[in-house]
């Protein structure tokens, strides 16, 4: 951050310190990191849900986009092995070397640097990214929306940053991301759950 600068002081909820303050207060974050942790709205530290299940990261059925993890036990932990983007009618499935769109499965090749674009129908748009270590990188889009998912692949952990540019995005979002503008955790039935108990907001 630029000094003098904290988040949540000049710069709130901001994702792009490079921009002024104006352009900043509607950009918005949150996601998962593979082994898990989640990053709610508005929040600056991550907390953590081990499962074997799948979860629900963020969904707005205003906007028709919804993301999924899957979770899979390992030894004393779990980790995020699987990704599934919905937007509007399609599906983008990622997992290690793997890609599927409306369930057609698409070859990787993780053995050299490649990065290619992808777009189906003008309705998602994006890039993948493959570099010599085989880490996988994806980003998508949608529409002419600045908003964007990430999708990072190291090993077999799977990462999920989700970023809203535009101020509706994800406005009425729900899921493990908490409310959207402040990351509370809410229920099925939208009433506020205890913000220290993470596993009773999980299995929720």
């Amino acid at each position: 951050f630029p000094q003098g600068t904290t988040p949540g002081a000049a710069y709130g909820n901001c994702v792009d310190v490079t921009r002024p303050p104006s352009d900043c207060l509607s950009l918005s974050r949150g996601g998962d990191s593979g082994d898990p942790h989640f990053l709610r709205w508005a929040q600056q530290h991550h907390d953590s849900f081990h499962g074997e299940c799948d979860l629900l990261l963020v969904s707005n059925r205003q906007k028709a986009i919804h993301v999924t993890i899957r979770t899979r036990i390992r030894k004393w932990y779990s980790y995020i092995y699987k990704t599934a983007i919905a937007i509007g009618e399609h599906v983008v499935e990622l997992g290690k070397a793997y890609l599927a769109i409306d369930g057609i499965n698409l070859t990787l090749d993780t053995a050299s640097n490649t990065s290619f674009p992808m777009e189906l129908q003008d309705a998602i748009h994006g890039t993948v990214t493959i570099d010599a270590t085989g880490k996988e990188e994806f980003r998508i889009g949608w529409g002419t929306s600045p908003s964007f998912i990430s999708v990072t692949i190291i090993g077999v952990f799977v990462n999920v940053d989700v970023q809203n540019r535009e101020g509706d995005s994800f406005v009425e979002s729900v899921g493990m991301m908490g409310k959207y503008g402040t990351g509370e955790m809410l229920d099925r039935k939208g009433q506020p759950m205890d913000p220290n108990d993470m596993n009773a907001f999980g299995m929720e």
